[in-house]
């Protein structure tokens, strides 16, 4: 009988089940009834969602292939620009496995968003209220602060871009 020594093994680790998608968040619509279309991140099961800046209208989504379909009139841009952002975000999920670091879902999304250039709106917020810190009163801070959870409460996550924010959103919002 053949015995099988794991202590013998030579060290190596492990690779984090990890996966890239593009979909369509059918739940939410813009004002002119377009639906955004997210990259979503897996790790280990958990998952993370970064916006693309780009709406489709549902019947021009092919949810197989997780493109445009080559019907809508600019199909073959809207797809390189998606195509171009999935790889973005795969890779820097490849390059911390190469360099055996630790990720997560978040730690991708928040990599990928960051070398976007940072379209969040709420962490462009806080990166403002670093640079005014010293001149606003205590009473000021808190009130922003305030508004900051309401937003995040009624948007249902922290992850709200430039491109999500439209009359629909302020009105709803209201």
């Amino acid at each position: 009988m053949y015995h099988f020594d794991y202590f013998s093994l030579p060290i190596c680790y492990l690779m984090i089940k990890s996966k890239v998608s593009l979909l369509v968040w059918k739940h939410k619509v813009n004002s002119q009834g377009l639906h955004p279309i997210v990259l979503r991140i897996t790790v280990a099961g958990k998952r993370s969602y970064i916006t693309t800046g780009r709406h489709i209208n549902l019947k021009y989504w092919d949810d197989k292939t997780e493109l445009v379909k080559t019907s809508h009139i600019d199909a073959t841009i809207i797809n390189q620009d998606l195509l171009l952002k999935k790889r973005e975000a795969e890779e820097k999920v490849f390059n911390l496995q190469v360099e055996k670091k630790e990720f997560t879902a978040k730690t991708i999304k928040q990599a990928a968003v960051s070398y976007r250039g940072g379209s969040n709106v709420l962490k462009f917020v806080a990166e403002y209220h670093k640079e005014i810190a010293g001149r606003q009163s205590n009473r000021t801070v808190i009130n922003n602060n305030n508004h900051i959870n309401h937003i995040i409460e009624f948007h249902g996550s922290d992850d709200l871009t430039f491109e999500e924010i439209d009359h629909k959103f302020l009105a709803s919002y209201e």
